[in-house]
């Protein structure tokens, strides 16, 4: 795809038959299906786009963050404001009124007084934002309680959800018809349609017009609510799913529906060897190599490397890179910690147990170990140091 001006893209969001992105100068751009104005390219060109068309936005103001749903978009912007344009027949843009059409970014969604949004989320003709102070709002089509205001009538400017007295929201997404967000203890709590029990409570059907609960405490960094299924990626790496899986779309291995959070199974997954050279973008020396930490039991891991037959003879320090889900990441390397001593033709190479003991209070990560190998002497030391290293410089990586 081909940005104008050569650009490229730093986030996206995608709607039902159309797609804006914020590129790498901060403008917006947009492309598909043009239905009701969603792209928001001017009244005067209504057509759809087949490549992207950059939108106008106001000069003195940044989008941070792009939304669609079926027919409207929306942007957050540096300094907290929302703004929205498209269809508006239910008060999905949030500006107070009711309006068949906005054609291009023109009026802000009008937030509490006092407050601005941190985060924002669109669903098929609803939108939901979490504001400064941690409370969450949302505005637009509200028939089946997705606004979570303990109705089913349309909101033309945002109404505030009802989540737990005193808590606070820290991520929030919309699907079609339903709504979920965590809080600051890590419970998730979901709200609107429970048709094919998208919403997580145990059960199928029927409308819930204030958020329900759904799991506790599950370090919950990311959600996504779709048009008939839920997922959520915790911090530990582990992603749950539930709702509707006749396609499969929960990841289980099944087309069984679930009404209760299922952890995916990765064991079973037909993804590729976890051994092997590292990514390209990750060397940093001529012969790095790669394995992977293997948990075991009281917080003891064991790494497995695969030795290629022409690497040297010698000693080899050991560095590891800790990630952690939302791009934490810190280094440690063990000096000495390997020796190879000799080659064998044999496919199976003798697996080497390196014992790292994991710190931090028993905080979950997830290990990618990026094995660099430096030639050493042949004296190792009976105990070998192990030495923190800051973490890489540049931005952290999220998976």
């Amino acid at each position: 795809m081909n940005f104008p001006d050569g650009r490229v893209a730093k986030s996206i969001g995608m709607g039902h038959k159309h797609t804006c992105a914020i590129l790498d100068n901060d403008q917006l751009a947009c492309w598909g299906a043009d239905l009701h104005g969603a792209l928001g390219n001017g009244e005067s060109t209504s057509e759809d786009q087949y490549s992207p068309v950059i939108i106008q936005t106001p000069a003195d103001r940044t989008p941070i963050k792009v939304e669609a749903g079926v027919s409207h978009t929306c942007i957050l912007m540096d300094d907290g404001g929302i703004m929205c344009w498209g269809r508006d027949n239910v008060g999905q843009l949030g500006n107070g009124e009711s309006n068949p059409t906005a054609y291009a970014p023109a009026s802000d969604t009008i937030l509490p007084e006092g407050r601005v949004a941190t985060d924002l989320s669109l669903g098929n003709e609803h939108a939901c934002a979490i504001l400064d102070n941690g409370s969450a709002v949302c505005w637009g089509m509200n028939n089946y309680g997705q606004l979570g205001d303990n109705s089913t009538t349309n909101a033309k400017s945002p109404t505030l959800v009802h989540l737990p007295n005193g808590t606070k929201a820290t991520k929030i997404s919309s699907g079609s018809a339903h709504t979920c967000a965590t809080i600051e203890n890590g419970s998730l709590y979901c709200w609107g349609h429970n048709k094919n029990s998208r919403l997580g409570l145990g059960t199928s059907g029927g409308v819930h017009t204030i958020p329900m609960f759904v799991s506790a405490n599950q370090s919950i960094v990311e959600i996504s609510a779709s048009a008939e299924h839920t997922c959520v990626l915790s911090e530990n790496g582990s992603i749950s799913c539930w709702g509707r899986n006749n396609y499969g779309q929960l990841g289980l291995g099944h087309t069984g529906e679930r009404n209760t959070p299922n952890q995916l199974d990765w064991n079973i997954a037909p993804f590729s060897s976890i051994y092997g050279p590292a990514p390209v973008e990750t060397w940093e020396d001529a012969q790095p190599l790669r394995g992977r930490a293997t948990s075991g039991e009281n917080n003891v891991w064991t790494v497995r490397l695969d030795v290629p037959e022409s690497t040297e003879l010698g000693n080899y320090d050991l560095e590891i890179t800790l990630l952690k889900i939302g791009g934490v990441r810190s280094t440690l390397v063990v000096d000495d910690a390997l020796q190879i001593s000799e080659k064998s033709t044999s496919e199976e190479l003798e697996d080497r147990n390196i014992i790292y003991m994991a710190v931090g209070g028993g905080a979950a990560v997830l290990f990618l170990l990026l094995l660099f190998f430096r030639k050493k002497g042949t004296e190792s030391p009976d105990f070998p140091e192990i030495k923190k290293r800051k973490p890489r410089e540049g931005p952290s990586q999220k998976f």
